[in-house]
């Protein structure tokens, strides 16, 4: 059977906004599209819509791509686009793209976002090289991650997500105070794949084999909640664990 054409969708997640860049199989502009932050409903007639221009034009099917990083939304923007768009995103390992954010020295939306689109063309052509993958994990397996469960949609939308106008979901940052929390690493079970360093700096350091060791005996300052939680949830091996304490 034919191949069918793709469209390739990449989306550059912030608090405050998403930015989707999107390259139509008619051509090799891509597209810059703003979105408020966790917006579904306009990334799916987004989608929807420039999937159907290009179907009209093409006169066939369209397949769509979709990719973004690990990050504050964790895995659930993943689990959403398969269950409601029966399209199976990729989720890419944040350190994958760090090298030739360096040698830029700056980071903006615009440039990761074609960054992103690019590198997800390619890997689709073979180059397996250009991206690491993330394997998203059971919303099960992201709870034990985290040290507990935490009130959910089915999507584990809690898992980091902040919502438009400055929200936080029941089981995130906005129950700072009220726990001691602390990371803990299983030296044995880390490869050095650096993601929980990439993620939380703060939180983590590498050693000379690239290795990860907690910063501070791993006590988590007040804040730096989320982004332990998103440390653990993106660790390939399982091997950062949060530990929480209602004292």
């Amino acid at each position: 059977m034919p191949r069918l054409p793709h469209s390739y969708v990449a989306i550059e997640i912030s608090r405050k906004s998403w930015l989707a860049g999107i390259k139509s199989p008619q051509g090799e502009k891509i597209g810059l599209h703003t979105l408020r932050a966790a917006d579904v409903a306009g990334l799916q007639d987004l989608i929807e819509q420039r999937r159907s221009k290009a179907e009209r034009a093409l006169d066939r099917a369209v397949d769509v791509r979709v990719c973004y990083e690990a990050g504050y939304e964790g895995f659930w923007l993943a689990r959403w686009l398969e269950q409601e768009m029966a399209i199976e995103a990729v989720v890419l390992d944040p350190a994958s793209l760090l090298v030739n954010r360096k040698a830029k020295q700056r980071k903006t939306d615009r440039i990761d976002a074609k960054k992103m689109v690019r590198a997800l063309l390619a890997h689709d052509r073979g180059d397996a090289a250009v991206l690491s993958r993330v394997r998203v994990p059971s919303v099960a397996e992201e709870d034990r991650m985290r040290g507990g469960p935490a009130e959910s949609n089915g999507h584990g939308v809690c898992a980091f997500l902040f919502l438009p106008g400055g929200g936080t979901c029941a089981g995130t940052d906005s129950r700072q105070g009220k726990r001691d929390m602390k990371v803990r690493i299983d030296r044995d079970r880390c490869e050095g794949h650096g993601r929980c360093h990439a993620l939380a700096p703060g939180l983590f350091e590498l050693d000379d084999f690239g290795l990860a060791t907690a910063v501070a005996a791993g006590n988590v300052p007040p804040g730096m909640e989320g982004k332990a939680r998103l440390a653990a949830a993106n660790c390939p091996e399982y091997a950062v664990r949060v530990v929480e304490d209602d004292g």
